[in-house]
């Protein structure tokens, strides 16, 4: 052994005693235990989800009677959340209205897609991006499709002050002040993140003209329930994120 770690050993034993050298050396084999179940367990991680990323063979699931891919990209691990069932079917959305003027709360899908839109986001920062209140917003041109991907969730609860009604007014803004005659909106919900909110949504008291479910099944498995299955459906569990999510629409 190195004289330099006898003479410390010496000193530890000196101020704390035989015991505060064993002490060290547990605390010591810990950490160094802790450094390689760590790396171990990354390791395992990324080759999981690099594998999933590239797998060839995709899920697919059926909203409304129509074929779904399920999502897959890098960003967010999609596979995993509730972006594998949202993003497709968003993105389809946008793809039949893509020579109108669309608007997007949350600047969610840029990770994913690129096309023409607004952005509002009262909090992520960038040029492009409308930084006001979804309740407050009153655009100089209203929007023929307005979209957004797990994000109205946070209105009014992920805020510092707490107001469980405040989406419905901001869906009443977006429908009054931002929609032309005829237009649009989709928005997804994780239910479970915010209860209060499930609450309005089963209620009736959120302003969706349609609501549509699914819910996940098994890790990269998603099916259409009715409205009466979705009641009750918590976030985080069974597995990660959304377990339910419910595409809402305003016209």
């Amino acid at each position: 052994m190195p004289t330099e770690y006898l003479r410390k050993a010496r000193k530890i034993r000196e101020k704390e005693g035989i015991c505060g050298v064993f002490k060290r050396i547990i605390y010591k084999l810990i950490f160094y235990y802790r450094i390689r179940t760590g790396l171990r367990t990354l390791k395992y991680y990324l080759a999981y989800h690099f594998l999933n990323l590239f797998k060839s063979e995709r899920p697919m699931f059926i909203l409304n009677g129509k074929k779904y891919i399920a999502f897959r990209h890098w960003y967010n691990a999609t596979w995993r959340n509730e972006r594998a069932v949202e993003i497709p079917v968003i993105l389809d959305k946008i793809k039949e209205n893509r020579d109108k003027k669309i608007l997007e709360i949350g600047d969610v899908i840029r990770h994913y897609a690129d096309f023409p839109r607004d952005i509002l986001d009262k909090y992520e920062k960038g040029g492009e991006i409308i930084n006001e209140d979804v309740a407050d917003f009153k655009p100089a041109q209203k929007y023929d499709l307005i979209v957004s991907v797990s994000t109205l969730e946070h209105v009014g609860w992920d805020e510092e002050v707490k107001d469980p009604l405040k989406i419905i007014r901001a869906l009443e803004n977006l429908k009054n002040n931002c929609l032309t005659q005829g237009g649009e909106i989709v928005a997804t919900i994780p239910l479970g993140y915010n209860p209060p909110m499930d609450e309005l949504l089963m209620t009736g008291k959120i302003p969706f003209v349609e609501k549509y479910f699914l819910k996940r099944v098994f890790e990269d498995s998603w099916r259409q329930i009715t409205e009466k299955e979705a009641a009750g459906a918590k976030y985080g569990t069974p597995f990660p994120a959304a377990n339910v999510v419910v595409f809402g629409v305003i016209n």
